[in-house]
């Protein structure tokens, strides 16, 4: 019974907080990983040089309840260092409740999120 129990959560741990991270070049501008920090804006205007816009990236994790948004960031930031970008600008994140579920006499609802951002190269 205990196996059940340990196996349960350690799924669970699993499951629960995936983010997944897309990308969408825009431009044709391909880069090479980088490994210098990324830097996180969450406006144009806080950006000190001139940049290029490589693409356009979206996390999103149906675990709401569970993914903190510094983790929904670090996935944007890893995302951010893949295709070789200098910084991110934040530009939207959403939190909605979806549907609900009634299991072991309990009625859950769930939680997806999403962050949207602009990776950029600088000049």
């Amino acid at each position: 019974m205990n196996k059940k129990i340990i196996l349960s959560l350690v799924l669970s741990i699993v499951i629960f907080g995936c983010v997944s991270v897309s990308a969408i070049p825009l431009g044709g501008h391909s880069f090479y990983r980088t490994d210098k920090p990324v830097a996180t804006f969450f406006s144009r205007d806080q950006i000190p040089q001139e940049y290029v816009e490589i693409a356009y990236l979206n996390a999103e994790t149906g675990d709401g309840d569970f993914v903190r948004d510094e983790k929904m960031i670090a996935g944007l930031i890893e995302k951010a260092l893949a295709i070789g970008a200098d910084a991110i600008i934040i530009e939207s994140n959403d939190s909605r409740s979806e549907g609900g579920y009634y299991g072991n006499g309990i009625w859950a609802t769930s939680t997806s999120k999403s962050f949207k951002c602009i990776a950029i190269r600088y000049k």
